[in-house]
C-alpha cells in the first residue's frame, strides 16, 4: 500500500503548482492580474466609504430633527462596539457601528436645550 502523503506535503505541492503556474504567465497576464485585483478591491473600499458616508449623514438628520447638534470631528472609537458622540448642547449620546447599527439616548428624545431655546426665542419675539 502507498504511504499517502502528509498534510504539509499536500499543501507543499499545492504551492509549488501555483508557483509554476505563475511562472508561466507573460508579463502582460500578470501585470492584468494584478490591476484586476488592485481594481476589486479599491470598489470594494469606495463602496465601504460610501456606506459609512451615508450611515453619518442618516444620522445627522436623525438628530438634527431631534434638535440635537454634533461635531463631526468629535466622532470617537467607542470600545469594540464603533464610534460615538454627544450633543454639544444637552450631551446626550449617540453611537454608531460601520454595520449599520444606530443607538443612543440622542436619538430617543428632542434635546431639551434647544426645546428650552425654543421657547427664550418665542417668549422673547412675543415680547
Amino acid at each position: 500500500m502507498a504511504d499517502k502523503p502528509s498534510h504539509d506535503q499536500e499543501r507543499e505541492n499545492v504551492m509549488n503548482h501555483l508557483a509554476n503556474s505563475v511562472l508561466e504567465l507573460s508579463d502582460e497576464e500578470l501585470l492584468a492580474e494584478a490591476e484586476g485585483a488592485a481594481t476589486q478591491q479599491a470598489e470594494r473600499t469606495r463602496a465601504v466609504l460610501l456606506g459609512t458616508a451615508r450611515l453619518l449623514e442618516t444620522v445627522n438628520q436623525q438628530l438634527l430633527s431631534l434638535g440635537h447638534t454634533i461635531s463631526p470631528q468629535r466622532w470617537q472609537q467607542h470600545a469594540d462596539r464603533g464610534y460615538r458622540n454627544h450633543c454639544l448642547t444637552c450631551g446626550f449620546a449617540v453611537s454608531l457601528t460601520p454595520a449599520g447599527e444606530i443607538w443612543g439616548n440622542a436619538l430617543e428624545a428632542r434635546c431639551p436645550q434647544a426645546e428650552r431655546s425654543t421657547v427664550r426665542k418665542r417668549t422673547a419675539s412675543a415680547g
